[in-house]
């Protein structure tokens, strides 16, 4: 019995050790599992090349560089007139619309006139009896002069007659003739050669308003364009500039002297541009852009100024040495181009590549 009991402890005590060798196995075992596998290390980075790639360049070219100024030109007509009626009444007919063309003396519009008509019929009837009159008390009166010896003739009274008869025939004379400026208001007429630029919008019943603008026409056989403002000093008449209008390319033009183009009031701080014959397509065009060009310069090496710095008067440009290691390069420059571009006039080469800021 003893022998079996110490047997049973053995194995127990064996069971016992057993189970504390297994544990720390598992935990070994899955903590290997959980480690990454391990990876080859990348290569160090080459510091040149990184710094390289991350600069932007600029390459100095050899180019043609121009300084020159645009400005702005607008489109006006050469004369224009607008036209108003003097008087009020009721519109009676208008006869033209915008982009009419039209001639001098063209009837534009006009206004109810019937009752200025018919105070002229009235007029010009009593004017008509009024001579009738007249004609037969001067008949009579040589008639009773003819016969003098067998009746009696007042020359006195027919004196105050025909004198009466004068002053009533002046004054239906005068009002004749104010009827008819009267009814010579009442209709437009165009004062020029032109294209119809501007009619008043009316409806039935609409009566004009006296001195209000009721149509414009324009002169539009030259097409003249304006330019206003600051630049307009560089634009001298008599001097041969460029001028570009949407759909076309740059071309020569003279810049015009506004009296010899006939510019119905000119601006003393302006600068014009006469065009004939030009292309159909370009006939609407509104705006257009003249340039004046101050300056240009022809093979020389530039780059872009933003690549140029400046310290205290000194200017240099930033470049990749041999060891990739950027260092600065002292340079001189000449002309500013209007797009940015500045001449080099030392310090590089064609070809050559720096750094831009």
């Amino acid at each position: 019995m003893l022998k079996n009991a110490k047997a049973g402890k053995k194995i127990k005590f064996i069971k016992i050790f057993s189970f504390f060798i297994f544990i720390p196995a598992v935990f070994f075992a899955s903590s290997c599992m959980l480690l990454p596998v391990e990876e080859e290390p990348l290569p160090p980075p080459v510091i040149g090349a990184y710094e390289s790639a991350a600069y932007q360049f600029a390459v100095a070219r050899v180019d043609t560089l121009v300084q020159y100024v645009d400005a702005s030109a607008q489109r006006i007509p050469a004369r224009e007139e607008s036209l108003a009626f003097e008087v009020q009444a009721l519109i009676k007919e208008v006869y033209v619309e915008t982009g009419t063309f039209v001639e001098e003396g063209d009837l534009i519009a006009e206004l109810e006139k019937t009752d200025l008509e018919r105070r002229l019929d009235d007029a010009l009837y009593e004017m008509s009896r009024l001579e009738l009159r007249r004609r037969h008390a001067e008949e009579t009166y040589l008639l009773g002069k003819k016969y003098e010896k067998v009746s009696f003739v007042d020359d006195h009274a027919y004196e105050r007659t025909a004198a009466d008869f004068v002053t009533r025939m002046q004054i239906l004379r005068l009002d004749i003739e104010k009827i008819h400026e009267r009814i010579t208001e009442r209709f437009l007429y165009s004062t020029m050669d032109g294209s119809v630029t501007y009619v008043k919008r009316v409806k039935d019943g609409d009566r004009s308003i006296e001195k209000e603008r009721f149509v414009t026409i324009s002169d539009t056989t030259v097409s003249v364009f304006i330019v206003t403002g600051m630049n307009a000093q560089y634009f001298i008449a008599g001097d041969t500039v460029q001028m570009k209008m949407s759909g076309s390319d740059f071309f020569d033009i003279v810049v015009a002297d506004a009296e010899e183009i006939g510019v119905y009031n000119p601006g003393e701080a302006a600068a014009y541009f006469a065009l004939t014959d030009i292309p159909a397509e370009l006939m609407n065009a509104k705006y257009a852009t003249v340039r004046y060009i101050i300056e240009v310069k022809e093979d020389v090496l530039s780059l872009p100024g933003r690549a140029v710095n400046e310290v205290q008067g000194v200017k240099f440009v930033y470049m990749l040495n041999e060891e990739n290691v950027r260092e600065q390069v002292t340079v001189e420059t000449g002309m500013v181009a209007t797009n940015g571009n500045v001449e080099i006039l030392s310090g590089l080469k064609d070809g050559d590549s720096v750094i831009l800021p």
